[in-house]
């Protein structure tokens, strides 16, 4: 063995090492949390608890899609893809996903993207979120209690090559760091210094995988700090914007739309149930999953039945293609997966169509844990509508139903 394999295998055990403990961590407080609130007596204790559950699942769940994007970093596997994307959306859902943090450490956070920006740029939707997320949860590692952040992005035109740049700038107001640490800070296997672990906690990774990605699109990163001032994460990112053909058509979709705010007001009742007398089908094979989404929807006025693989889904629809409203259809079931489920429907809705025995093409949503571009793509193919990753989101379920169903 050589020296540089020797070497490679060490830097690999050692990050390794610290893998398993930073996946231990939050595992830890999950299991622990869990534990203190299945004796805790008072209410408020039980909400301490289910928030730090939550904290600890989301940022284990980070800590996954960082392995997999890095894994096909280095397999030559990661691709890139063009997708329309409304910047202030996604600003908005990657605040949502940071919210219970920056409230328990206290920090507060705002964001402002210049009016120039078009609403709707080209860009890989997945990874401009996923960038976006790590640089906060980067910043409010390094943010102490009661501090700030503030994202800001902005746009220039490379005088070369004419090429739009989206220009990200992630601001905290923590202790800043050092040049070494600064280095550090984007190398995958270091973190920026381990004497103050407690405070820039994490594996180190987050921001090296994000380093990786942003070069693979074209762009760029960059760190400045000054110690005791904070410090400022830049990213530059090549984007496209519509062409004015594809502009048109998508105003002219939207304006198609007009009945949207006719139907909120026929589906919302005083009690808030925005989706009353809807009617939903949830086809998934694992009760508990089940239990899950319908708990979470049981607010929301829909009715809902549930199947447990494809073939009752597919005869419930066949039994009355009228009656739902929207279907979630999971992709692994036994007897008959999701794609196959969503074939038949597909293939029997086109059939009643042209009858004229069905009037409107019946929403269907994934919702499964393959989460890489490919799945996604097939769900498409097949005639699915949209896709949802578990975990369940509940605030992205609401999206997406409010999309499909108001």
């Amino acid at each position: 063995m050589d020296e540089k394999t020797e070497v490679f295998n060490l830097v690999k055990s050692n990050f390794l090492g610290r893998m398993s403990h930073e996946m231990r961590t939050p595992l830890n407080a999950i299991i622990g949390m869990t534990t203190l609130a299945r004796s805790a007596a008072d209410e408020e204790k039980r909400k301490y608890c289910l928030s730090k559950i939550e904290e600890a699942s989301n940022h284990l769940l980070g800590m996954i899609d960082n392995m997999l994007d890095l894994s096909k970093l280095e397999q030559g596997k990661f691709e890139i893809y063009n997708d329309e994307v409304e910047l202030k959306y996604m600003l908005q859902m990657t605040a949502s996903t940071v919210k219970f943090t920056l409230k328990e450490k206290h920090i507060s956070y705002d964001y402002e993207i210049d009016p120039d920006i078009p609403d709707i740029i080209i860009t890989d939707e997945y990874q401009l979120s996923h960038i976006i997320l790590n640089l906060l949860y980067s910043a409010i590692k390094n943010t102490p209690p009661q501090g700030t952040i503030n994202t800001k992005i902005s746009k220039t035109i490379q005088e070369k090559t004419g090429k739009k740049i989206l220009n990200i700038k992630v601001h905290n107001s923590g202790p800043g760091l050092n040049i070494d640490q600064q280095k550090d800070l984007l190398g995958i296997f270091e973190q920026a210094d381990e004497s103050t672990e407690k405070l820039h906690s994490g594996t180190g990774v987050g921001l090296a995988i994000v380093k990786g990605i942003i070069e693979f699109m074209g762009g760029s990163i960059s760190i400045e700090s000054v110690p005791k001032q904070g410090a400022t994460l830049f990213v530059e990112l090549p984007y496209d914007v519509q062409k004015t053909g594809e502009a048109e058509e998508k105003d002219e979709a939207d304006a198609s739309k007009t009945d949207t705010a006719v139907a909120q007001e026929a589906t919302e009742d005083d009690d808030g149930q925005i989706f009353k007398g809807l009617n939903l089908l949830v086809v998934e094979d694992v009760e508990l999953n089940r239990e899950i989404v319908i708990s979470i929807l049981e607010d929301t006025g829909l009715n809902i039945d549930s199947a447990e693989n494809g073939v009752q889904a597919v005869e419930m629809y066949k039994k009355d293609p009228a009656k739902y409203n929207l279907i979630l259809m999971d992709i692994h079931m036994p007897e008959m997966d999701g794609y196959e489920a969503t074939k038949q429907i597909r293939a029997m809705e086109k059939e009643l169509m042209e009858k004229g025995e069905v009037k409107k093409r019946l929403p269907i949503i994934a919702m499964t844990a393959n989460v890489f571009r490919s799945d996604i793509e097939k769900c498409l193919e097949v005639g699915m509508d949209s896709h949802l990753g578990k975990p369940i989101d509940f605030e992205q379920v609401l999206i997406e139903l409010q999309k499909y169903l108001l």
